[in-house]
């Protein structure tokens, strides 16, 4: 299942600064044989919904059309599951045009948390 959910109204965001503060509870079926791979927080640059293919790794993000392409966009991944070459399923990144080449990227292990653990986590993004 991929959705946005989006803002009422534009934000300019370049040249901008801003920051965020918001609490996400990520519940997992212990009777699950599978489940999601995140969430993300997105600045995007229209208000269209995620592209079709961004199911997955996508993480509603980019698609395999989109990837590497011309859309910009700044997201923050909380990813929970372990694709590819991703560190492990527990880690964030923050990615632009690319969901495989993040700009940045982090496993949240060695900082005891679990983005899985159905417990509140605060998570605040400054952007400048």
């Amino acid at each position: 299942m991929v959705g946005r959910v989006l803002y009422r109204q534009p934000v300019l965001a370049w040249p901008a600064s801003f920051s965020t503060t918001f609490t996400i509870m990520i519940m997992t079926d212990p009777n699950a044989a599978a489940y999601g791979d995140g969430m993300a927080f997105i600045l995007a640059q229209d208000d269209h919904p995620s592209p079709p293919d961004s199911y997955g790794s996508f993480m509603g993000i980019l698609d395999p059309s989109t990837q590497d392409g011309i859309v910009r966009q700044f997201a923050v991944e909380l990813d929970t599951y372990k694709n590819g070459q991703e560190p492990d399923g527990n880690h964030i990144a923050i990615d632009t045009s690319s969901i495989l080449k993040p700009v940045a990227e982090k496993s949240l292990d060695s900082i005891g948390i679990n983005l899985k653990s159905g417990r509140e986590i605060t998570v605040r993004i400054t952007y400048d």
